[in-house]
Parts: C-alpha cells; sequence; structure tokens
C-alpha cells in the first residue's frame, strides 16, 4: 500500500515539474533581452522540409538585446526561410541581415548574417509582457491545483481503510510537493 502511494506522488510531482518548466519555458519567450532560449520554437521552412533552427543556423549573443544568427549555409533561400521562421514565432523581433565584415570572417568570402533585436520595454510593451506572465502564472496554477486535487482522491481511494495518521501523512506529503512547485513558478 505505502509503494503505491508513493508512486502516486511521484506520478503528481512529474506532471506539476512539468508544468512548471512548460511555463518557465513560455515565459523565455516573452523577451525584454535577447534570450536564446526564445529560438527553440522556430521553425524553417525549406523545398517543403521544415527544420528546427539549430539545425539550419549557430546562434551568437553579440549583445543583451541581440542574437546573431549565422546560418550553416551561404543560400539566400535558406536565409529568406530563417526570418520567415522568426517572424512567425516572434512578429516582435526587429530582423536585420547583415554582412560579416571580412577582417572578421578571416579573409573568406563576406558571409550575411542575421541579427535579430529585441523590442524596447516601453510601458504599452510592459503592460502586455505583465498581463501575459499574469496569463500564464494562472494558467499553471490552475494545472497544479488540479493535479494536486486529481492526486488527493486517488490518494484517498488507495487509502480507503487505512488510518487517519497514514492518509493525512499521504496528503501531507502531496500538499507539501504542491506547495514547492507553486513557490518555483512564482
Amino acid at each position: 500500500m505505502k509503494r503505491s502511494i508513493i508512486l502516486l506522488n511521484e506520478e503528481a510531482k512529474g506532471k506539476m515539474s512539468g508544468y512548471v518548466v512548460l511555463a518557465n519555458f513560455r515565459y523565455m519567450n516573452l523577451c525584454t533581452k535577447a534570450e536564446p532560449a526564445s529560438l527553440l520554437c522556430i521553425t524553417v521552412e525549406l523545398e517543403g522540409v521544415e527544420y528546427n533552427l539549430e539545425d539550419v543556423a549557430d546562434v551568437a549573443n553579440p549583445q543583451p538585446d541581440q542574437l546573431a544568427l549565422f546560418p550553416k549555409d551561404k543560400s539566400p533561400e535558406l536565409e529568406f526561410a530563417i526570418c520567415k521562421g522568426i517572424k512567425t514565432s516572434h512578429p516582435e523581433f526587429d530582423v536585420d541581415v547583415k554582412k560579416l565584415e571580412s577582417d572578421e570572417n578571416d579573409g573568406n568570402e563576406p558571409m550575411n548574417y542575421i541579427l535579430l533585436t529585441m523590442p524596447e520595454v516601453d510601458k504599452p510593451r510592459h503592460d502586455v509582457l505583465i498581463e501575459a506572465v499574469d496569463s500564464l502564472c494562472d494558467e499553471c496554477t490552475g494545472k497544479l491545483d488540479f493535479v494536486f486535487q486529481d492526486y488527493t482522491q486517488k490518494i484517498t481511494l488507495k487509502l480507503a481503510g487505512a488510518s487517519k495518521e497514514e492518509l493525512d501523512e499521504a496528503k501531507d506529503e502531496l500538499q507539501s510537493l504542491h506547495d514547492k512547485h507553486k513557490e518555483m513558478l512564482d
């Protein structure tokens, strides 16, 4: 009986952790500075095939508010596809195609790179970002609360006929998991 309660709590912990990690990933996509993780959601379609951005470009972080993308091949089609993928996922980024100066390029043929600049956080953008963070937090809190309620019921059913102390101990452990994940989210 005790083993099944431990397994239920571990299952609940896994779900809660997943929701908190997802919320944090979503927070990273609300860019106030250049966050390379915000590029993970970008896909690039080239000749009918979809690629992850990291498969077709390397990323650098030259300034706190900029990311530089270096396409792995010099074709204009790839540059265009990368820019399109960026604008699809992050229309708020300023996207500029720049030439890498020859002295920075070891005398090789000049190559293009894509410079992404994060928008300034003015009052309207600040308000939108705060609203988005609140919304993401509320969504995750709702999911954490649902998992807590769901697993409280499962534990109660599993411990039907057990002592009140055993039931309270199992519920307290689940409550502790919920509180820990809520704290991580906050």
